[in-house]
């Protein structure tokens, strides 16, 4: 939820809007921090990392392999965030896997 000065973010029916998240336009730019920051900051974050971590090497053990689901051309024209150090794609890659018989 993003907060909003008027406090109707603490009200289920006003500050619940998931669609929000739909457009360009009415989608939070910066609001989003998943673990929170400041002396608020979430005390399983590391873990939660470390985690997501884990459950990608066993799953990479577990597969195949991996392929794009997209052609060379839509990767030269690909999208890429701004606002990282890293090249992202803004809309994520999809990926083909085939797991291991």
């Amino acid at each position: 939820v993003t907060f909003r000065s008027d406090g109707s973010h603490m009200d289920p029916l006003v500050g619940f809007q998931p669609e929000r998240w739909l457009s360009g336009d009415t989608c939070p730019a910066s609001e989003y921090i998943p673990f929170g920051a400041g002396p608020r900051y979430c005390l399983g974050a590391d873990l939660s990392l470390a985690e997501m971590k884990v459950f990608l090497a066993v799953m990479a053990r577990n597969v195949e392999s991996f392929e794009l689901m997209q052609s060379s051309d839509t990767l030269s024209s690909m999208q890429w965030k701004t606002s990282s150090l890293f090249k992202i794609p803004a809309d994520g890659v999809r990926v083909s896997v085939q797991p291991r018989i």
